[in-house]
């Protein structure tokens, strides 16, 4: 039925009238099954809502109640139909990045289902749909400042997927497509808070040992990568195993964050059964990232440790000590003039 002199409004996305959705489409004359939650097309049948209403009639029969000449329903239904003067769309109205992170759980699907189009590079073709209006990177991103077991699970899940593009990312000649994916994908997870998570941890532990596989032992996606799954298995309650080849590779590739500096403290009651190769190049490119980050005299016990294992002339760390004499004598004097601090000593982990 219809309000006398009332023009129906164009079909377009309005406001979902029955409450159990964010919109609902009018095409016009009718509303449809056709709903969508935060960028999330789906299909609500209205048939319930239809009886509802018919039972809610014959309880009112009799009764009479002023209607507003703009509204328009539909004997299908009994629902109002939308005000005309409001304006409508083709499309749902988009949320905005906040409205996505504030909604959570409510919306995890809509960002999933966005992100693996935009993985996929598989376009729905619709204005409108979160993948046409936010890139793969804020979209993963939105799943990490949602920060919720659910969003965690779905974000692990596209860090240990792989993708079928074989080309390298649009203006990086030489980056994989899939490390790329993968690359946001970290950096999403860097956005949760952390703690105890055994799901996260295990798909981190996963995550890095198929890098590890897939590089062979290391290229420059590790490089950046692998340090940063490091510092997130921590952060959730784990630690990820390396060798000690990977374990110098991945200090040395630190970049002088304050919060990567820690790695080194896993490693401090095993460091002492390496090769002195390797212990030389650990506790030099460790000195490194240490005056990088705190200054060069917070290094210098790190330079002289680097120098006990590997006192020959040509040692790089003796470059930081100018006007020594380059011997296993002199090496020795520099380690007891600068020791290694306390939380490098064997026992129970410590921090400096």
């Amino acid at each position: 039925m219809s309000t006398q002199g009332a023009v129906s409004p164009a079909g377009a996305w309005y406001a979902d009238p029955t409450g159990r959705h964010q919109h609902r489409y009018w095409n016009g004359s009718s509303w449809t099954s056709d709903v969508a939650d935060y960028g999330r097309a789906s299909i609500d049948p209205l048939e319930w809502y239809a009886k509802r209403m018919a039972a809610k009639s014959d309880a009112v029969a009799g009764s009479s109640r002023p209607r507003d000449s703009r509204w328009w329903s539909t004997p299908e239904t009994g629902i109002p139909a939308p005000v005309p003067s409001r304006p409508g769309d083709r499309y749902p109205p988009p949320p905005s990045f906040d409205d996505l992170v504030t909604a959570g759980d409510a919306a995890v699907g809509g960002v999933v289902d966005a992100t693996m189009q935009a993985a996929d590079r598989v376009s729905r073709g619709g204005e409108g749909q979160l993948e046409s209006l936010f890139t793969m990177r804020d979209l993963l991103t939105v799943l990490g400042r949602m920060d919720t077991a659910r969003s965690r699970s779905e974000l692990v899940g596209f860090l240990t997927r792989a993708y079928p593009q074989d080309e390298t990312y649009p203006g990086e000649s030489d980056y994989p497509y899939t490390c790329t994916v993968h690359s946001y994908a970290i950096d999403a997870l860097d956005e949760c808070r952390g703690g105890a998570d055994p799901a996260v941890l295990s798909g981190l532990l996963r995550a890095a040992a198929e890098l590890t596989a897939r590089t062979g032992s290391w290229d420059h996606t590790a490089d950046s990568d692998l340090p940063k799954l490091y510092v997130l298995a921590r952060r959730f309650g784990g630690r990820i195993p390396l060798p000690p080849e990977l374990a110098v590779k991945m200090i040395s590739n630190s970049g002088g964050d304050e919060g990567r500096l820690g790695i080194a403290y896993d490693y401090k009651d095993e460091i002492p059964a390496w090769p002195s190769g390797l212990q030389c190049s650990f506790w030099w490119f460790y000195g490194v990232q240490v005056a990088n980050a705190r200054g060069d005299a917070q290094a210098m016990p790190f330079f002289a440790a680097s120098l006990l294992t590997n006192p020959s002339p040509d040692a790089a760390a003796w470059g930081r000590f100018p006007g020594v004499a380059r011997s296993p004598g002199e090496a020795k004097r520099l380690a007891r003039q600068y020791p290694l601090p306390d939380a490098f000593r064997p026992g129970p982990p410590r921090r400096a």
